[in-house]
């Protein structure tokens, strides 16, 4: 782990310390009851290992990137020529991506999970598009866990690049757990993206998720969200149109 990374993580830390857990006396959490969240907010010390065969994944032709429980797993992933993926914990203080994956306490909503998602995501995508990419088939980001985690992505678009962007949350655990996940995106001028996100964990697994978005001149975000799953599920998408011509 890098200490660009490592300074990261004991900010957010001191943060989340400071800030706790948001409740119903928050104002943009009063109709969601974050206490029955308390005690699964912890990630495993060890991740779990699981089989994937059988779960009923989406039946798309894509490229794939598969999380065991909040731990990328290359051998069952795929990416094509002209992307570049690596994990958010690898990057230092030069990668194109620092600033987008850094966690802001002075952020719009910023709240305690995030924080403790900076402090403690073992991993993540730490995904660029070169300026002109198209990839010629959607990324396919898929999630499944027994136990609680938290993973922290992060998308760039180069100027003219263009993806379809699908994350799908599946569980398989018998015990209360939960997935803490925050997705971060940077559009570069004229960049276009569909991101769409399927939850569909178990009645066992709760999912707290955030997706931020900042769109550069002319491009273009597009957003699914399709929540099947879960005993609390709750995800914020918030949109900074930057500058002239971005549109969502």
């Amino acid at each position: 782990m890098s200490a660009a990374v490592e300074q990261v993580r004991q900010k957010a830390w001191a943060c989340f310390e400071r800030m706790g857990l948001p409740s119903k006396r928050d104002e943009h959490w009063k109709y969601t009851d974050a206490s029955r969240l308390h005690d699964v907010l912890e990630v495993a010390d060890k991740p779990a290992p699981l089989d994937t065969q059988g779960l009923g994944m989406l039946d798309v032709d894509a490229y794939r990137v598969t999380f065991i429980n909040g731990v990328l797993d290359v051998a069952q992933s795929q990416l094509p020529d002209g992307v570049s993926l690596g994990s958010w914990t690898d990057m230092d203080d030069h990668d194109a991506l620092a600033d987008l994956l850094m966690f802001d306490e002075d952020a719009p909503l910023s709240q305690g999970f995030e924080a403790y998602n900076a402090a403690k995501a073992r991993d993540g995508v730490a995904l660029c598009l070169a300026d002109g990419c198209v990839l010629d088939k959607p990324l396919y980001v898929l999630h499944v866990a027994n136990q609680s985690y938290a993973v922290r992505h992060g998308l760039m678009l180069g100027s003219g690049a263009q993806a379809q962007v699908v994350e799908h949350f599946m569980s398989v655990g018998s015990e209360r757990a939960l997935s803490n996940c925050v997705t971060a995106v940077v559009l570069k001028s004229g960049a276009s993206l569909e991101h769409g996100r399927v939850q569909e964990e178990g009645h066992k697994q709760s999912h707290v998720a955030r997706v931020d978005v900042r769109q550069c001149a002319d491009s273009s975000y597009t957003f699914y969200g399709v929540e099947l799953g879960g005993m609390v599920s709750r995800s914020d998408v918030l949109v900074d149109l930057a500058e002239a011509g971005a549109s969502c």
